[in-house]
């Protein structure tokens, strides 16, 4: 039998995780057949009792093979976290998501299968809640870049000069997120764990990036520290992002704004996206 693990991190999602372990549950419901599908927990010192809820669930539906919970006593930051969490994989593919967000009606357990093994599979997220529309604009504005840069053979070159692949919405074979130097290279960062990690393995393990049209992962804006502009660790979060962007000399952010020919240059890209409409029935599919 087959094994597949959902690993799930989480830091103050109380009022949320319910709503999301419902989104797995749904999941391995329709399309779980033939799975032992494993259950990991990865909460970094919630202080709001989001472990309590977390256990009170899995008591009522108990469907996991095995659940792992991961109570971290103090708080470790979000790369670390995600680290420790996915070592708990010990067999077949996992995806990991944060608490807040929920994933859509989907056979993920197929999708895997079909995934190879040096590919980036990206799929645009669907931003939801509170203050979803705050940000739809620009979600979609990054992700018809991306698409017009992998079509024209540019999606490496995009990642040096700014980041446009929405987390969430990757899909990798285990290998390539387990392996030792990728993690590594991530482990520089104590919030900022996708933008090390797709550089990573675009650069020095030379993956591919494969773009769908499709969305599979309802992204919730507004309650995690990428979104929550008010919140202290995202503040953390973009300092952590800016060393990045030191590391790898983004050459969107190493000249001065207003003088920067590679901010023109993304403008220009993003305008010529839009104007593909060709584009978006390639990659529907």
């Amino acid at each position: 039998m087959k094994t597949f693990t959902f690993v799930t991190l989480s830091y103050n999602h109380k009022e949320v995780i319910a709503e999301h372990l419902e989104s797995i549950k749904k999941i391995v419901k329709k399309y779980g057949d033939g799975y032992a599908v494993n259950f990991i927990l990865g909460d970094d010192a919630s202080k709001d009792g989001t472990t309590k809820v977390v256990r009170g669930w899995i008591r009522e539906n108990d469907f996991f093979d095995k659940v792992t919970i991961l109570d971290n006593k103090e708080n470790k930051g979000l790369v670390a976290n995600y680290i420790n969490s996915v070592s708990y994989v010990k067999e077949g593919d996992f995806k990991v998501l944060a608490g807040d967000d929920l994933y859509g009606d989907f056979d993920i357990f197929r999708l895997y299968e079909e995934l190879d093994n040096d590919t980036l599979y990206v799929t645009p997220v669907t931003p939801y809640g509170k203050y979803a529309q705050l940000k739809w604009d620009n979600l979609e504005s990054d992700y018809k870049l991306l698409m017009y840069m992998v079509k024209h053979g540019k999606g490496r070159s995009l990642m040096r000069i700014d980041d446009c692949i929405p987390a969430p919405g990757v899909f990798m074979k285990s290998s390539l997120i387990l392996d030792k130097k990728a993690l590594d290279y991530m482990s520089r960062f104590k919030f900022c764990d996708d933008y090390p990690l797709f550089y990573y393995l675009l650069e020095y393990k030379g993956v591919s990036l494969h773009v769908s049209g499709r969305s599979y992962i309802y992204y919730r804006i507004g309650s995690g520290m990428s979104t929550d502009n008010k919140s202290k660790i995202r503040s953390a979060y973009m300092d952590d992002v800016k060393k990045m962007r030191k590391i790898i000399g983004a050459k969107a952010y190493i000249l001065p704004k207003y003088i920067n020919p590679y901010r023109y240059y993304l403008k220009v890209m993003r305008s010529a996206s839009i104007r593909d409409s060709s584009l978006y029935i390639e990659y529907m599919n």
